[in-house]
């Protein structure tokens, strides 16, 4: 009888997205070593469009009752970690669909008396945060159909006052279709967190960004950009790792030297597509 014969759906997928990233990677110092080259991204085998197709696919075969179980499994799991403790910060995206529900973590962040800020889209495809202060909103939807802070963005302090970085650190709650142990991201491709996270300093000290998704969205390896930003550490229902290491000298936590990185040498682009 073939492996795949007697494989569950979900494991034989994931055997799947093993096999694809091995092809890709290649040689084992590509494996070891993570370092992407512009070349190796241009493979068919394992293309961007590819994954984000493939794990597509596989959230959408999730009941919606499962994304929020993995979403409240993946929040116990986060804020059990320090850095859940030392941040009194959160920007924090709001689920849609395609992602694990990110509900039980913003209820778990205002009930502790975090300070929560969520995106809206603005001009420019930019992305702006705005305060939270109850998980009832108010919202409106957004350009996507995703919810954004509503009616009171805008003041000045308190609910619907926009996040500007200032002296306390702060942690960023990213969303995506698949990351890896090297803290590469593959996104939805519209570039706006890259861009984000450039305008509000590429190397940010008082920053920390985690992924948050479910453990069969996290691949041995993903292709990536040279505009493409990599995260500090990474959640699931099952694990949590981080990839960089903070600075304990300067007194908070924050982004110290990244072990490995997705961005290739080279002239290549500094800068996220529009």
């Amino acid at each position: 009888m073939a492996q795949s014969d007697w494989l569950p759906r979900r494991e034989q997928d994931l055997v799947d997205l093993t096999e694809k990233s091995a092809q890709w990677l290649g040689d084992t110092a590509r494996q070891t070593a993570f370092g992407w080259t512009t070349a190796a991204c241009t493979n068919e085998q394992l293309s961007k469009e590819t994954l984000r197709a493939d794990i597509r696919r596989r959230i959408s075969a999730l009941a919606p009752e499962e994304l929020t179980l993995r979403g409240g499994r993946t929040a116990v799991r986060l804020s059990a970690q320090d850095i859940w403790r030392a941040y009194p910060v959160l920007l924090i995206f709001i689920s849609t669909s395609w992602e694990i529900d990110t509900g039980p973590l913003l209820e778990a962040a205002l009930a502790g008396g975090k300070t929560v800020f969520a995106p809206r889209i603005e001009a420019g495809n930019r992305l702006g945060f705005y305060r939270v202060g109850s998980v009832d909103g108010p919202w409106r939807c957004g350009p996507f159909g995703i919810r954004e802070p509503g009616a009171t963005a805008g003041r000045d302090s308190g609910p619907g006052e926009r996040f500007v970085p200032g002296d306390d650190p702060w942690l960023v709650l990213l969303p995506g279709l698949a990351f890896d142990r090297a803290g590469n991201r593959l996104g939805h491709g519209g570039g706006f967190y890259d861009r984000f996270l450039d305008e509000t300093g590429r190397d940010c000290p008082r920053r920390f960004c985690v992924g948050f998704c479910a453990d069969f969205q996290v691949l041995p390896a993903i292709p990536a950009d040279p505009w493409d930003r990599p995260v500090d550490a990474v959640c699931t229902e099952e694990d949590f790792f981080s990839v960089t290491c903070p600075y304990p000298e300067r007194g908070v936590p924050g982004r110290g030297p990244r072990p490995h990185s997705g961005v290739p040498a080279g002239g290549a682009p500094d800068r996220p597509p529009a």
